[in-house]
């Protein structure tokens, strides 16, 4: 069972915790800023509505279990945790400070590996709940009664995902390319496998062992059932109409299949 409290926080057991009401489905992170000075912003947090909170000097915060249902998002409440970034628009410089930015690093980092949250960000316009995805999405993206705009920078999330800080990014491994799929990295640290280029933008990430990757490296072909990867864990495609990244989907589904096949 993953833990339910994140190992570096603060604890403040608030209204949502101890499941009062019952578990989300940890398909989807919300991200937010919380328009809100930290006084205000860490009240809010202990009457429920979002499991953590990073101040601005980096410190985590946590008022619920990960997989607690609190009030973070409306119709999206029961899809999964919502992380909330002190910030005061027209006040602070900027959404993320340094020290903030690491702390949500680490946390998300931690979401993927301890709760098998796939390290993608949708940005493919609003959607709603059932849709399926799985990963990190900003609040401005979801389909609510009440619709938000908050959100967290591109440049931020890329940080977040890298496979190191950037004087360490040659640790990263270059896979061999199979088929017609370009550009697959191995992360040793969180055991994934990026697809970085695919179809009309469609963006591919499989979850495999160390020892499963290093066998990978020797064959040109994988017998999956053996290898027991998860594959195409997580599958967004950000371009194009609905019938479009429908179609995207699949043709990523099908190369990525034919690899581990």
């Amino acid at each position: 069972m993953p833990e339910a409290w994140y190992p570096q926080e603060i604890r403040d057991n608030g209204f949502n915790a101890d499941y009062t009401n019952g578990h989300s489905r940890m398909e989807a992170v919300k991200k937010h800023f919380t328009v809100g000075f930290f006084h205000s912003d860490y009240n809010i947090g202990v009457r429920g509505y979002f499991q953590w909170l990073i101040a601005r000097d980096g410190q985590v915060y946590q008022f619920a279990e990960a997989d607690a249902v609190c009030f973070d998002s409306g119709e999206w409440n029961d899809a999964g945790p919502g992380i909330e970034i002190s910030y005061m628009p027209g006040v602070d410089d900027a959404i993320f400070t340094d020290a903030a930015l690491e702390s949500a690093r680490a946390l998300c980092r931690w979401l993927s590996v301890e709760w098998s949250v796939p390290l993608v960000d949708w940005t493919g316009g609003r959607i709603d709940e059932w849709t399926g995805f799985r990963g990190f999405i900003d609040h401005r993206e979801l389909v609510q009664t009440e619709q938000h705009v908050d959100f967290w920078p591109d440049d931020a999330w890329q940080f977040i995902i890298a496979s190191d800080v950037p004087e360490q990014e040659d640790d990263m491994q270059t896979l061999f390319t199979p088929n017609n799929l370009q550009n697959y990295y191995y992360d040793p640290e969180v055991g994934m496998v990026y697809v970085e280029s695919m179809p009309a933008g469609t963006f591919v990430i499989a979850q495999i062992s160390q020892a499963d990757f290093d066998r990978m490296n020797k064959v040109s072909t994988v017998d999956v059932a053996a290898l027991n990867v998860n594959v195409a864990i997580a599958i967004q495609s950000s371009k194009g109409t609905q019938g479009t990244r429908d179609a995207n989907v699949h043709a990523a589904v099908s190369a990525i299949s034919r690899f581990f096949a």
